[in-house]
């Protein structure tokens, strides 16, 4: 096993059922997770993360993979997908979580 990976995955993500009084406390977890995530990708780590957060995806992604109903439904590099889709279910789902 290597101790210095090359390639990484995560799901930046909560469970379902987190209850919304925990919601204050992992805001500060949420953002202490996406400064490492930040750091590892700075340091040229490859990552896969797994997400819905639009905005980090946008400005921390190189790639994005929109997948819906476990298809890949738009792929491309991060901004152009999310900033101007190609295809209709893309900016359906994007209106829905932007706007």
């Amino acid at each position: 096993m290597r101790t210095t990976p090359r390639v990484a995955g995560f799901r930046s993500e909560y469970p379902a059922g987190f209850e919304l009084e925990c919601m204050a406390g992992f805001v500060g977890i949420r953002s202490e997770v996406l400064d490492t995530l930040r750091k590892l990708k700075k340091s040229g780590m490859t990552m896969i993360v797994v997400t819905h957060d639009v905005a980090f995806a946008r400005e921390s992604g190189d790639r994005v993979a929109f997948f819906d109903q476990g298809v890949i439904c738009e792929l491309g590099p991060a901004r152009q997908v999310i900033n101007d889709p190609k295809e209709e279910r893309t900016r359906q789902f994007l209106q829905r979580v932007l706007h």
